[in-house]
């Protein structure tokens, strides 16, 4: 479930990944 998560993060959430930074 996380590799999931972070493959579909990485595609199209990359400005997420900075909020959550």
């Amino acid at each position: 479930m996380t590799q999931m998560n972070r493959d579909k993060g990485k595609r199209k959430g990359r400005k997420q990944i900075h909020i959550r930074r």
